[in-house]
This record gives C-alpha cells, sequence and structure tokens, in this order.
C-alpha cells in the first residue's frame, strides 16, 4: 500500500468518524469559523465551541455556544475535540488537554494557511495521485519525502501536529532542515513585498548562491 492510498484511508476514517461523534470545535476565532463552515458543508454539525478566552465564554458564535473547558467536559461526556487553531496554538492545547486527562479523542483539524476555505478533497487526492507520486519521488532524500508527504497530510485533513513537530520554530528557514551554506539558490515565487527575502538573508547570514524572487501584478 502506497502512502496516497494510506492517506485516503486515514482521511476516509477521520471524517467518517466525525459524522457519529458529538464534535467540539476547540478554538472560536477565525479558523474555527472556517472549520466549522466547511463541516457543516459536508453535512457535519458541531456541538459547541470550547475557548479558554474568558471574554468569549457564555457567548454564541454562528449559533453555537461557546464553553469554557471545564464547562464542556460537564456538559457533554463522550466527544471528539477538533483544535481549530494555528498548529502553534494547537501544540499548547494539547498539552493543556494532556495534562487534564482527557480521554476522548483529540485532533488538530485547521484549514491550512493561505489557501482558499477548503481541505484538498480525498477524490482530488486519487485524482492527481501519479502526479504527487512523481513529485514525492523526485526529491532528493528521505527527509524531503517525508516532509512533503505529512504536508499533502496536513492539506487534507488539517492535522500539522505532525508535519510542525519535525521543524523549528522559523517554519521558512529550519537550520536543520535547511542548514545554510554557501552553495544555496533562494527562489521565491511569490515576493510581495520582499519580507520573506529580508528574512532568508537573516537566516543565511549572506551565505547564498544567488536570490531570485518574483511577484505577480494584477492588471
Amino acid at each position: 500500500m502506497n502512502w496516497i492510498t494510506e492517506l485516503k484511508k486515514e482521511a476516509d476514517a477521520f471524517f467518517g468518524q466525525l459524522s457519529s461523534k458529538q464534535v467540539v470545535l476547540f478554538g472560536s476565532g477565525g479558523k474555527g469559523h472556517d472549520t466549522l463552515e466547511y463541516l457543516r458543508g459536508i453535512g457535519i454539525n458541531p456541538v459547541c465551541f470550547c475557548d479558554n478566552n474568558a471574554k468569549v465564554q457564555g457567548t454564541k458564535c454562528h449559533g453555537l455556544d461557546v464553553l469554557s473547558y471545564e464547562n464542556m467536559r460537564n456538559t457533554y461526556k463522550s466527544y471528539i475535540i477538533l483544535l481549530t487553531v494555528t498548529t502553534d496554538k494547537a501544540v499548547k492545547i494539547a498539552a493543556q488537554l494532556k495534562s487534564s486527562d482527557e480521554e476522548n479523542t483529540v485532533r488538530h483539524c485547521c484549514i491550512p494557511f493561505k489557501v482558499d476555505n477548503v481541505f484538498t478533497s480525498r477524490d482530488e487526492l486519487e485524482k492527481n495521485a501519479a502526479a504527487f507520486e512523481k513529485l514525492c519521488g523526485s526529491l532528493a532524500d528521505d527527509l524531503s519525502k517525508e516532509l512533503f508527504i505529512k504536508c499533502i497530510r496536513y492539506k487534507v485533513t488539517g492535522d500539522g501536529l505532525p508535519l510542525f513537530s519535525m521543524i523549528d520554530d522559523d517554519t521558512f528557514f529550519d537550520k536543520t532542515i535547511l542548514p545554510a551554506h554557501d552553495k544555496h539558490i533562494y527562489v521565491d515565487v511569490g515576493a510581495y513585498t520582499g519580507d520573506t527575502m529580508i528574512r532568508f538573508y537573516a537566516f543565511c547570514g549572506g551565505k547564498k548562491k544567488s536570490v531570485r524572487s518574483y511577484s505577480w501584478l494584477l492588471a
């Protein structure tokens, strides 16, 4: 069984589980709103939001109660918690729930950054399987391939924790994955203001072969 088949089976099982469980969305901010809209669009109706922010506890968000974690546990007994926040926040909330001896399933489920408010569908994954496999196979080393597979998994399931557990705090220039040396050719195909290019110079300390930046202007 190749990695695409395994990922499709995992995604089918995950979203199937959501259809049969009471779903609690932990995080009522923008990412929570996006995830709620997506889930409702595929026939999954979460029962409430959970949030650590005392200012929003006791309010409603898109028709759902926003509860503290303690109140949520007193209200529901069997459920699945989806961490609908960015990955850095999900790491902290997951640790909080672990320390509270949470026994129900906890998953990160957040629409990836800088994409439309959807996950990559399993049909799309299967339709483009040959292209995904070719691209993965063209990568130079096993670490790059593992990162690529975890990135696609993130886009399909919304679970970024396995991916981000492999990198340090800088998701653009990780010193383990991308050690600085004078042979890097840095290409930014969405340069915009050049802010990422500046981060690259700070990362490499001037050690590079060349830097090329491209951006698009809408007519």
